[in-house]
């Protein structure tokens, strides 16, 4: 009788952290472009989905200039700057190394054209450590730079229906279960 109380207490907690949810608040970082640091966060293991959320999403910069502010060689649609404005950004820790967020065209004639044209990503940490959020440029370049990139991290939920699925499981498990006992 005890191990049938036990999965109806599996059951029950299995629904009851379904019910909870798993998601995170989002954190909105605001990189400086003159900053070579960038901003560290210590986040837990699980799956971090990162996006360029610009002004509009309650940053303070849409994008960034590494040349104080100079833009030439764009196409007849802004892209392609030889210089220009970029959102593009690194992510940094011991495990993952340097992953480098960049656009297919890297540099565009406007701010706003840039933050259009911004990348999201998702990173994935085996453990628990510091990981560091910066613009990406030549360290004796930062002098220049104007603007900065605002990102927004946040960890990836559990899909919706896990709980669920693992208290069906475990339902399966107790009627099998007592099918087997009260046969024996």
């Amino acid at each position: 009788m005890s191990i049938h109380r036990s999965f109806i207490a599996l059951l029950v907690a299995i629904l009851m952290i379904g019910g909870q949810g798993t998601a995170s608040a989002a954190t909105v970082l605001n990189i400086n472009s003159l900053s070579d640091t960038g901003i560290t966060l210590n986040l837990a293991a699980g799956t971090y989905e990162v996006i360029n959320v610009g002004i509009a999403g309650g940053g303070i910069y849409n994008a960034y200039n590494g040349r104080d502010g100079d833009t030439g060689g764009c196409d007849a649609d802004g892209k392609n700057c030889a210089d220009g404005w970029t959102t593009k950004f690194q992510v940094r820790s011991a495990s993952l190394g340097s992953l480098l967020f960049t656009p297919p065209e890297t540099h565009f004639l406007t701010e706003l054209i840039a933050f259009e044209n911004a990348i999201s990503g998702v990173f994935t940490l085996a453990v628990a450590e510091a990981v560091n959020f910066r613009v990406l440029d030549n360290p004796a370049d930062y002098g220049d730079n104007i603007g900065g990139v605002s990102l927004s991290v946040q960890a990836v939920p559990l899909p919706a229906a896990l709980p669920l699925f693992l208290a069906a499981l475990a339902g399966l498990g107790l009627f099998g279960w007592k099918r087997r006992y009260a046969t024996a």
